[in-house]
């Protein structure tokens, strides 16, 4: 009776291990919420209204848009781009406030100018 008391105990303890082990992991990995495509080299914002949508007033989704529309939802998203792109910023684009949001644009060649050519360069993957 008191070996099957003990083999009881350790068969709970060790599911209780493994249920713990399995829930760290689930809620260290962030699974993204939504996946925003830039598919427009301009600079106009969202026109979507906070819908969720990437969609500026003339069509497509820039990365301005794509940032706004990011940022007006909870949780990680994932920024990428439908093709290379030189994008010329008429300005600033928003501050990334915004955890676990990735701007991936690997794949392809993706410039940003601010008008002033101190910011021409590649954008790889910003986390």
């Amino acid at each position: 009776m008191r070996r099957m008391l003990i083999f009881i105990f350790i068969f709970v303890a060790s599911l209780n291990g493994l249920l713990a082990i399995l829930l760290r992991a689930e809620t260290a990995v962030a699974s993204p919420t939504a996946t925003i495509t830039v598919n427009s080299a301009g600079d106009e914002p969202d026109g979507s209204g906070g819908t969720g949508s990437c969609l500026t007033l003339i069509g497509g989704c820039t990365l301005r848009a794509a940032i706004e529309t990011a940022q007006a939802q909870a949780g990680p998203d994932v920024i990428n781009f439908s093709g290379d792109f030189t994008i010329n910023l008429g300005s600033a684009l928003p501050v990334l406030s915004v955890a676990g949001l990735t701007i991936d644009g690997v794949g392809h060649t993706v410039r940003i100018n601010a008008g002033n050519g101190n910011f021409n360069r590649p954008l790889a993957k910003v986390i």
